[in-house]
């Protein structure tokens, strides 16, 4: 979730950044630490929804030579200081509003993190799609005319069902894994510069093949319709591959990040489940006994088995141990920030969280400001990705403009 940042770390879908830091939804910003939402800001902590604002501290502006002094005090090297800084700046986060949806530049689209596309129904996080419905994790467009397609993307149209497909594919069916002007191709895995295949895996430009068996043109479209009828009188025709067939566990794929099952339930699913293998590390530095300070770190833990602070309690897949290298050592003393005290696992969850979830609930704009163009409370609806039990206000286009511009 970030495009195109520099000397930047820990952000969740920030894009042309410079030195930032831990921060969320940030846009064209440089010197930010903890902040959420700021688009043209510079040197702000703790802050959100500012647009071409410097020196905040929560929202506050101050002079630049306030901002460095009260900057210094917050001693950001220390794990202790980032920590209490960090419950500080999300309890403040919430006391302003949310816009319902992350987007920018969109006509007629409903889903989250949506970027210059038009007529996009329940799509999350892809940009320049155009005329589709159920598009995730995409940000290479532009792709038209697609339904139930996930990840890639770059100039294809009339994909259906499938999963990492890209780079100019065409009239694609129940596929995964093909690349390179592919077109014309239904069940097939792992295929690159074809066309016209039905059942296949790992072919390199061949046409005119079902179950990897060559065929002539005429007999291809003779035999195709054939299996196809057999595919519908036996169910099979319309769906994807079933999850049964995937050779990895489930808590193993990206699918359990986005709706995370017990064994229980994915067996239940008859979705594969069994124990990945875990290695049983030596620990050699605890967690509670790194030092505090990024500038009192020594060469010497480039050495160590550090242990993850989680010690493998948490459903986040920690490994339960790490270690750091040189780069990220050099990289966090330069920034003066903290040295991790979870594994990379962990880490990764715990960013995660940062970014709403893919489920999208019906809700009525939260603004009742006597100052907006409403009487009373707002009554726009709209479809979010945020729960009606989260804490957040959450506001309509209109209202949150009125806030943050």
């Amino acid at each position: 979730m970030t495009n195109r940042c520099e000397l930047s770390y820990g952000n969740v879908n920030t894009a042309v950044c410079y030195k930032t830091f831990f921060s969320v939804d940030c846009e064209s910003c440089q010197e930010m630490i903890l902040c959420k939402d700021c688009v043209g800001c510079n040197s702000c902590v703790a802050s959100i929804g500012l647009r071409n604002k410097s020196y905040c501290i929560f929202n506050q502006e101050y002079t630049k030579e306030e901002y460095l002094k009260k900057l210094s005090e917050f001693n950001l090297g220390s794990a202790q200081a980032l920590q209490k800084l960090t419950s500080d700046a999300y309890e403040h986060w919430l006391k302003y509003p949310q816009k319902y949806i992350h987007g920018r530049q969109n006509v007629n689209a409903t889903g989250d993190y949506i970027y210059e596309s038009k007529n996009a129904e329940q799509c999350f996080r892809v940009r320049g799609v155009e005329d589709s419905k159920f598009i995730q994790n995409i940000l290479t467009g532009p792709v038209k005319e697609c339904y139930d397609y996930s990840n890639f993307g770059d100039n294809v149209e009339l994909i259906y069902e499938s999963l990492v497909v890209g780079k100019g594919a065409s009239n694609i069916k129940f596929c995964s894994q093909l690349y390179g002007n592919v077109k014309d191709i239904s069940y097939s895995l792992f295929c690159l510069g074809s066309s016209d295949l039905f059942g296949c895996i790992s072919l390199r430009n061949n046409n005119y093949c079902i179950l990897n068996k060559q065929y002539s043109k005429e007999e291809y479209e003779e035999i195709v319709p054939k299996i196809i009828e057999h595919m519908k009188s036996t169910g099979e025709w319309g769906e994807f591959f079933p999850a049964w067939l995937s050779p990895f566990p489930y808590q193993a794929t990206g699918a359990y990040e986005f709706f995370p099952l017990s064994e229980a339930e994915a067996k239940a699913k008859n979705i594969q489940w069994y124990p990945t293998a875990k290695q049983s590390y030596k620990i050699t530095l605890p967690s509670a006994e790194i030092p505090d300070h990024i500038q009192d770190i020594g060469e010497n833990i480039l050495n160590e088995v550090i242990e993850c602070a989680h010690q493998g309690s948490c459903n986040q897949e920690c490994t339960g141990a790490f270690r750091v290298v040189s780069m990220e050592v050099d990289f966090c003393k330069r920034m003066n920030i903290p040295l991790p005290r979870l594994c990379p696992n962990c880490r990764h969850y715990e960013r995660l969280q940062l970014r709403n979830p893919l489920s999208f609930y019906n809700l009525e704009c939260m603004c009742d400001l006597a100052t907006h163009e409403h009487s009373g409370k707002c009554q726009n609806k709209f479809e979010t990705s945020y729960a009606p039990d989260r804490p957040e206000k959450v506001y309509c286009e209109k209202c949150y403009q009125q806030e943050v511009l």
